[in-house]
Formats: structure tokens, sequence, C-alpha cells
């Protein structure tokens, strides 16, 4: 297989976000579970906080390449042949001195004409594991195929699909937060 380095061509990026004022400004606690995953800035109190006008980062590309059906295909391939294919997340930056600001997730459609697409996912395993992300793009895509449909009718997910965020289910007996966050 010859090197493609990097076959795409970006066609847009941009940056989307609800719009202003519908969410409004929302946090989460993080878990001992999370603080694992967070960079070694001094917290005080850690927590995910979304703030009116933050965004997911989304590329759209597009790849005149042969390498789709290679890719998609059912052999083992070179891991590094994918890379062009993923999104990368912006670097942490210090807000002030006990806030730090974090891309968390990161999107890259890239169409292969005549081919398909790939929808490249980055992400911080402080807000997702392998499980949610899979299940975020099984949500996805079944939403978009029953919007979709000839129905016309707008799709929703299932109330027991929903995430769940109630930390106050979690037991830290052993007052792991404050070990990991030390």
């Amino acid at each position: 297989m010859a090197d493609h380095t990097n076959p795409v061509k970006v066609m847009e990026h941009c940056n989307i976000s609800p719009p202003p004022g519908s969410v409004g400004n929302k946090s989460l606690p993080l878990t001992f579970f999370d603080i694992f995953w967070l960079p070694p800035y001094p917290l005080v109190k850690p927590e995910l906080c979304y703030v009116d006008g933050d965004s997911v980062s989304l590329t759209l590309a597009e790849s005149d390449s042969d390498l789709f059906h290679y890719l998609s295909g059912n052999q083992a391939r070179d891991v590094n042949q994918f890379h062009f294919l993923v999104p990368n997340l912006i670097q942490s930056s210090i807000v002030d001195h006990l806030n730090f600001s974090d891309q968390l997730l990161a999107l890259q459609v890239t169409l292969f004409p005549y081919s398909g697409i790939c929808m490249g996912v980055t992400a911080s395993h402080v807000v997702l594991d392998g499980r949610t992300l899979v299940h975020f793009m099984k949500s996805w895509a079944s939403i978009s195929r029953s919007s979709s449909s000839s129905s016309g009718v707008a799709a929703s997910l299932s109330p027991d699909s929903l995430p769940f965020y109630d930390r106050n289910v979690i037991n830290d007996q052993k007052v792991l937060k404050m070990i990991y966050l030390n």
C-alpha cells in the first residue's frame, strides 16, 4: 500500500454549539474515576463546566484517495494510515489560577466520493470512555437514520438510552477523590 500521509482536503472547519441562551451554564462534578484523566493543573473543585458559547470542533473534509475500501475492509491494517481521518484536540489553556479550558471533543467527517464517509472522533477520557463513545455514535446514527426516513417524524432517544449524571450514587468510602487530587 502506498504512503498516503494526508490524502484529505479540508473543505470547512467550524465550531458547533447550542443556540445562545438555550442551555445556560451547566456544571458536572467529577468523581475519582474521572480525575485520573485530568491534566496536572491545581484544582479546587474538579468539575466539567459548560459556559454559554462553548462548542465542539467539526471538520468537513474530502479525500480522493483510494483508501476507503482498504481502510474499511476486514484485514489487518497499519494504524498510522487512519490518522488523517481523526481530528486533533486543542491543547489545554489556563483561564486563571483555578481554572483551565480544555477541548473535550472534536469531530471530523471525511467524504470519499463514490465510496462512503468516515466519521472520526477524538475525545478526552475525562468526559467519556469507549463504551460511551460507541453509544453516542449509535445514537447519532439512529437519529440520523430515522429523521431521514419517509415518515417525516422527528427522531428521539428512549429515556433508557439517555446518559445518567447523578454523581451521588458513587460512594467514595476510601476517599479516592482526595488521594488522586493530591
